[in-house]
């Protein structure tokens, strides 16, 4: 949560490609299972929009479907 923030990602760089690569990195040290997920909203909702920081993963081939739901 508020990875995009921490990144420096605007709202405009939905998907966020510098998150990818921090996200991508964290599973391949952790692994999908050992990962959790939140949007660190209200805070991070006054940078990005509820509905990218809900979904931006989903818009990522970084996990498969599969992982994505034990994420």
């Amino acid at each position: 949560s508020a990875i995009q923030d921490i990144d420096g990602e605007t709202t405009e760089a939905f998907p966020y490609p510098r998150c990818q690569k921090t996200v991508g990195l964290a599973k391949k040290i952790l692994g999908a299972k050992r990962i959790i997920w939140g949007t660190d909203s209200p805070w991070s909702s006054t940078f990005n929009t509820y509905h990218q920081l809900a979904t931006w993963l989903e818009n990522t081939d970084i996990f498969s479907q599969a992982e994505l739901e034990d994420v």
